[in-house]
């Protein structure tokens, strides 16, 4: 059975990193930029609607197969897979693969497309502070300050993808692998020949360090004034600092309050995520009785916006 691979997991993430990193094994061949098929599909985009707004990213002018035209009239998953077969084609590599942000939510449909090939998906998980930090900084949401609920929507993202994650890892340790960025940056070569066996592949370190099939590739942080030419030239992997100085106090005990106890069950470490008891009923707490009022009500409003 051939080897198909998935790389999903937050925005902000370090998906791109291990896209770069993953991409430039020898054998695979990962597609510059996102490739969100199974989300877009969802949301009711047709084939020819997927590749057209695809065709229109900078992105997609480093695909060696640009046109996808006769794809137009085929279901979703055949075109999605075929796209993914093409690419790895042209590049001249026997291991198709896709990286997109929130593919672990779609985790299903993939597997419903893909049931005649051997998935291989790898989640990266990132501490969820540096995650919302980097997503109030970068382009991805400029109207951070516009919407009312965009720091809890994503703080929840975060919680959910991550117990997502752990339940398919769980149920199926053999195709679904969990990296988090720390550890990846901390020491990636071990992680890097960690992953090599367990995508099935021949060791290829040194290549997929240099990220050799994305020398074009710019930095993808959302704080490119941290990154110095040395590093931008040389494609170094590594450790970022802590993004927490980048949110008001209120976002970080928003954030430590939803994901605090799952972030510490996972291994990331911070002073405000503790360990919880289990709520009791008929015990919740003032506050928290408004607070949920207030989101039910937030959620009957239809999502409506406000200015601050």
């Amino acid at each position: 059975m051939n080897k198909f691979v998935l790389i999903g997991g937050m925005p902000r993430s370090g998906t791109t990193l291990l896209e770069t990193v993953v991409g430039s094994h020898s054998r695979i061949a990962i597609p510059p930029g996102d490739y969100p098929f199974a989300e877009q599909a969802t949301r009711g985009l047709s084939v020819e609607r997927i590749f057209s707004v695809l065709e229109k990213k900078k992105t997609w002018q480093l695909w060696l197969e640009k046109s996808f035209a006769d794809l137009y009239g085929t279901p979703h998953g055949e075109a999605f897979v075929e796209s993914m077969r093409r690419y790895a084609s042209s590049a001249d590599k026997d291991i198709p693969a896709a990286k997109a942000p929130y593919s672990e939510f779609f985790y299903e449909t993939y597997g419903n497309w893909l049931q005649s090939w051997d998935l291989r998906f790898v989640h990266v998980i990132r501490n969820p502070i540096d995650v919302v930090a980097s997503l109030k900084k970068s382009h991805i949401h400029t109207n951070w300050n516009v919407y009312i609920d965009t720091l809890e929507v994503q703080t929840r993202n975060w919680l959910r993808s991550t117990s997502i994650g752990v339940a398919h890892a769980l149920r199926n340790p053999a195709g679904y692998r969990i990296v988090r960025y720390e550890d990846f940056v901390d020491d990636p070569s071990r992680e890097t020949d960690d992953l090599c066996q367990f995508l099935g592949v021949e060791q290829d370190t040194r290549r997929m360090l240099d990220r050799v099939d994305y020398s074009y590739h710019e930095t993808n942080t959302s704080f490119p004034d941290e990154v110095s030419d040395e590093q931008k030239n040389a494609r170094r992997i590594f450790q970022r600092k802590s993004r927490r100085s980048y949110l008001e106090q209120d976002e970080i005990d928003l954030v430590c309050r939803i994901c605090g106890e799952t972030a510490l069950a996972m291994g990331f470490e911070d002073d405000n995520f503790s360990q919880q008891s289990p709520l009791v009923p008929g015990k919740l707490k003032t506050g928290e009785r408004w607070r949920r009022r207030v989101g039910r009500f937030r959620k009957r409003l239809g999502g409506r916006k406000s200015v601050k």
